[in-house]
């Protein structure tokens, strides 16, 4: 089913006409300058100049010709993906996905268009006067992924939308829940085993104090955390029911597949296992510290200039709400934004958690 939508409407006229200034103003000028023996003097999209005087259309200037139209090309379909991408706030939930994938079609679509009439200008330059001239491609052809710089905005906007999806990014440990008996009462439980807490995504089983939870490393290992405080939270506008629990050292071996069992206790302790740590520690609790070290995570590790200037504006702004009802609207904020950047914010997020 065809998505009628306003801007979907806007975009295929607004890439008719850029078709039709790019094929009267880049390629068919090739043609008109080349038959007349008139200089042609073009601006290459990364800014270079272009001069061709008194020469004929071959060897490198055949080369000149293919990477000039790629550029051409290549712009149109990053420029207009950049325009749909902004458009996307205005776009109903239900109606992203097609949106996205028609918008993709239709500068796909004029991609091809100019393309083809670049192919057919090549063919009439190449051919001697008075001989049929037939379609010739360009080489090298590599332009950027309209489709996919699409797709992953489309993504992006749901998840900006449904927070819930967000905190199910940083959710990516699985664990066992042991109770004081040592008997499982659920496995494949979504958490992020930090430091200090854990946070795990309540179910329809209980979490108290005294019971074990267990985080399988590789090798049939396992991290044993006893929980002190189970510390239920039940969750905020999207964010689902969860517990942000804070545990001691195991007092005894619970129920394992193995002997072995690592336990991590202490202030940004950790263990690596033949492997070189480039993680990142961010201790909340008492930590005076903590939003400055936070923010200069965020300028360091967030290589998207607008996502780090909004991360570092609302670390700010939750800094100054501390302790207010305020901060939970502002946290929420954050944990969108922040959802994109995941791998490397996990300790923030739980961080904040913890002040809720």
């Amino acid at each position: 089913m065809v998505l009628k939508h306003s801007a979907l409407l806007e975009l295929e006229d607004d890439l008719k006409r850029e078709v039709r200034k790019i094929d009267s103003d880049s390629i068919t000028k090739w043609l008109m300058q080349f038959a007349s023996r008139y200089p042609l003097k073009l601006t290459h999209p990364d800014g270079r100049k272009i001069h061709f005087e008194g020469v004929a259309f071959a060897g490198s200037t055949v080369s000149v010709y293919d990477n000039y139209i790629i550029a051409v090309v290549d712009e149109l379909g990053r420029r207009k993906s950049k325009e749909v991408s902004k458009r996307l706030s205005e776009i109903s939930a239900s109606e992203l996905d097609k949106f996205g994938s028609q918008a993709a079609s239709l500068i796909r679509s004029a991609q091809r268009k100019l393309l083809f009439r670049a192919y057919e200008i090549k063919g009439r330059l190449m051919t001697p006067p008075g001989q049929p001239s037939k379609p010739m491609p360009i080489s090298g052809i590599e332009m950027f992924g309209v489709c996919e710089y699409i797709e992953a905005h489309v993504a992006e906007q749901k998840e900006r939308r449904n927070p819930e999806m967000s905190i199910a990014k940083i959710l990516n440990d699985r664990v066992k829940i042991l109770n004081t008996s040592g008997e499982i009462v659920a496995e494949n439980v979504q958490a992020n085993c930090q430091k200090e807490e854990i946070v795990i995504l309540a179910g329809d089983w209980p979490l108290e104090r005294g019971y074990h939870v267990l985080r399988e490393r590789p090798g049939a290992l396992f991290d044993d955390y006893e929980i002190d405080d189970p510390g239920f939270s039940p969750g905020l506008k999207n964010i689902p029911p969860h517990y942000l629990a804070t545990f001691g050292k195991a007092s005894g071996k619970p129920q394992t597949e193995r002997s072995i069992v690592n336990i991590l206790t202490g202030q940004n302790a950790r263990i690596n296992i033949d492997s070189v740590d480039k993680s990142h520690n961010i201790a909340a609790g008492g930590d005076v510290n903590f939003f400055q070290n936070a923010r200069d995570t965020v300028l360091s590790q967030v290589p998207i200039e607008d996502d780090r200037d909004k991360l570092v504006e609302l670390l700010s702004v939750l800094e100054s709400q501390s302790g207010q009802t305020s901060f939970k609207e502002t946290y929420v904020e954050f944990i969108a934004v922040a959802a994109n950047h995941a791998t490397v914010l996990a300790p923030i997020m739980v961080g904040l958690a913890s002040m809720l």
